[in-house]
């Protein structure tokens, strides 16, 4: 199975420095939102990155299974959470700095997935997108909880406070899921610089356009631009081809 993909980050028009991070590198793809006072979140969600990788990399070659890849993404988002923790401990200035993460690694044909935080997930498939992490927010479990509607968690006054993240000393609980891949099928990853300002049909209709996929990184970039920008705001996107 082949497949094109591209990533993109950008700082925003109102964020004074970048706390995204992503990699991207078949089969390993990563976006990463970072959290915390002076350069904490920047420094978070890079070192999550880089230590993920590293893990997944060293670990990829022992995987027989795609369960054995699930639980080795798993490991390797403790391991990552577990060296912010502690870097967190040596340095007051990154005292309380955290990192959402999301990422997916390709095994034959089949997407393998690893998730904490609020960045997100997409499938588009059969012309249909459909958000296949869950966000792991105060309104979230407000919303599973059925206390209040989607609509009312977009002007939720915690619509941003994290219920996990990478760095916290324990209770740590890492989501993971499988997916098939078929011919045409497109997956989004993305921090939420992008889905708070611009809509799944906006999103939908970038994704399903005639546009390369490296054009249609940067398009939705630009609509989270356009929309205000008020956040740094990344995205990665894997094409299926026929």
């Amino acid at each position: 199975m082949k497949i094109k993909y591209a990533g993109l980050t950008d700082r925003g028009k109102k964020r004074s420095k970048n706390e995204d991070y992503f990699f991207a590198e078949f089969p390993i793809f990563v976006v990463a939102d970072g959290l915390g006072g002076h350069r904490g979140g920047e420094v978070a969600s890079k070192k999550a990155v880089e230590e993920f990788v590293k893990s997944v990399r060293n670990g990829i070659r022992d995987v027989s299974s795609l369960d054995s890849l699930k639980k080795l993404l798993e490991k390797s988002i403790l391991d990552a959470s577990n060296m912010i923790f502690k870097e967190s401990r040596k340095n007051v200035e990154l005292h309380g700095m955290g990192t959402t993460i999301s990422a997916a690694v390709v095994l034959d044909d089949f997407l393998v997935i690893a998730h904490v935080g609020d960045s997100r997930i997409y499938l588009v498939s059969e012309g249909k997108i459909s958000q296949i992490t869950k966000d792991h927010t105060f309104v979230q479990m407000l919303i599973d909880r059925g206390e209040i509607t989607e609509e009312e968690a977009k002007r939720h006054p915690m619509k941003n406070a994290l219920l996990q993240a990478l760095g916290g000393e324990t209770g740590l609980q890492v989501e993971t899921r499988t997916i098939q891949l078929h011919p045409q099928d497109r997956v989004l990853l993305c921090t939420d610089g992008l889905y708070s300002v611009v809509s799944e049909n906006d999103i939908l209709e970038v994704l399903t356009s005639e546009a390369t996929t490296e054009d249609k990184t940067k398009r939705l970039v630009s609509l989270a631009l356009k929309a205000g920008g008020f956040d740094n705001v990344t995205v990665i996107l894997l094409e299926v081809e026929n």
